[in-house]
């Protein structure tokens, strides 16, 4: 028997993203839009989660001090669509990535 999949519910329609400063990442790490990403660690992240992450760099190259990120517009982009009614968007790629250590929650959850 499988589980349904768990209902993300988001407390805004936004989510502010910002540049995560780690001068040893900077200096050593992969930007995510690089062959080396796509290479070895697609697999791994999934292509949702790696098509969030060049999409965001992107986003970040333009507005190097942040940006609000719609999370439904977000998701259609992504092809992970909207739920009907108060639920948010399907967005697996959100919680995992804080999981995997590829983002970071500014303010803790309440």
């Amino acid at each position: 028997m499988s589980l349904p999949p768990p209902e993300y519910r988001f407390a805004s329609p936004s989510v502010r993203i910002t540049a995560w400063e780690d001068p040893v990442v900077d200096l050593l790490g992969h930007d995510p839009r690089s062959p080396y990403v796509e290479r070895f660690w697609l697999a791994v992240l999934g292509p949702s989660t790696t098509f969030l992450l060049r999409h965001l760099a992107g986003r970040l190259d333009e507005s190097s001090e942040g940006f609000e990120l719609s999370i439904d517009d977000t998701a259609r982009a992504l092809g992970l669509g909207v739920r009907s009614g108060s639920g948010r968007p399907s967005c697996g790629p959100w919680p995992a990535r804080a999981s995997s250590g590829s983002a970071k929650r500014a303010v803790p959850m309440p």
